[in-house]
């Protein structure tokens, strides 16, 4: 639900500045409260989750106007730290998703040859979130799958990975990693349907379909999920992660007659891993991808809790 401020109220959003609240979003009791800002410096305007924005300050009413605003993760000197109030939305200082997900992708007996061409050339970005039971990053999350859709239209060569790294928890079974995952699914792909994004033609909506993909910004994706529990060891990865591959460039492969010998090459790797091939694994309009997301070897008759309001 959307709600016009009139007038509006005068706010800091942290990391970007001041700026005058136009709006606010309500996505429901699962979600923060989002701020639709029009910053102070450029026009821009940012939605931003209410852990990131502060009331400006007011003298009359004695709130100073740096309250709030300093973050402990950019405050160096020692006085600052004191005064700063901690970071809401970010993860803890020494959380480095980026170095761990490159140490373990780089690792010689990791199967994925897909993914370390993408780590090689520099084509797997990364996205620190923080906690993957909880909808804190989720608008940040989509912000990220809007623009690598964006920006794959623009450049499309070689293979390309965004990968979302939650902090924690890290002591899921396989069983509640496949539930939170598919929390921020279904809360992602709302959120696509509520910023008017169409569905990619070239995939369906119903997770029951053997050509389901998913779809944010107009392109389809799809997930790889890995966590410390996970029963495969090509999933079991220090921290909850999902890993967002779009689904055009696999097509392409497959037009320039790559995608096989990719595929058997991840699959021997995977053998040589674990003393066996994932069951679950499956080409795409054989069965629903959806049923390998979590990496979980799921029953016959199980079903994905999803639904997109675009079916």
């Amino acid at each position: 639900m959307f709600t016009q401020l009139n007038p509006s109220l005068p706010v800091h959003v942290l990391d970007r500045g001041p700026g005058q609240a136009v709006g606010v979003i309500d996505y429901g009791p699962e979600h923060h409260l989002i701020w639709v800002t029009a910053l102070d410096a450029g026009g821009e305007i940012w939605c931003a989750p209410n852990p990131r924005v502060r009331v400006q300050g007011n003298w009359t009413m004695g709130r100073q106007s740096n309250s709030g605003i300093a973050c402990a993760c950019d405050a160096e000197p020692a006085a600052a730290l004191a005064e700063a109030t901690p970071c809401l939305s970010e993860p803890v200082c020494d959380f480095d998703p980026a170095a761990e997900l490159d140490a373990w992708i780089g690792d010689h007996a990791f199967p994925c040859v897909g993914a370390k061409s993408a780590l090689a050339r520099g084509n797997l970005k990364v996205v620190p979130a923080r906690d993957i039971t909880s909808a804190w990053n989720d608008v940040e999350i989509h912000d990220k799958l809007l623009n690598w859709a964006y920006d794959y239209r623009d450049d499309s060569e070689a293979l390309r990975s965004l990968a979302v790294v939650f902090e924690g928890p890290t002591d899921l079974l396989e069983e509640d990693f496949e539930r939170h995952m598919w929390d921020r699914i279904q809360s992602l792909a709302d959120k696509d349907h509520w910023r008017g994004q169409p569905y990619d033609e070239r995939v369906s909506a119903d997770p029951g379909n053997p050509h389901f993909s998913l779809s944010f910004g107009g392109e389809g994706y799809f997930v790889v999920g890995l966590h410390p529990n996970a029963s495969r060891p090509a999933r079991r990865f220090a921290r909850p992660t999902m890993v967002f591959n779009l689904h055009d460039q696999f097509e392409r492969l497959r037009a320039e007659g790559r995608y096989e010998r990719m595929r058997e090459a991840i699959l021997d790797r995977d053998r040589a891993l674990a003393g066996d091939i994932n069951p679950m694994l499956d080409r795409h309009g054989s069965s629903s991808e959806a049923r390998q997301y979590s990496g979980r070897v799921v029953e016959a008759d199980w079903t994905a809790p999803f639904t997109d309001k675009r079916a």
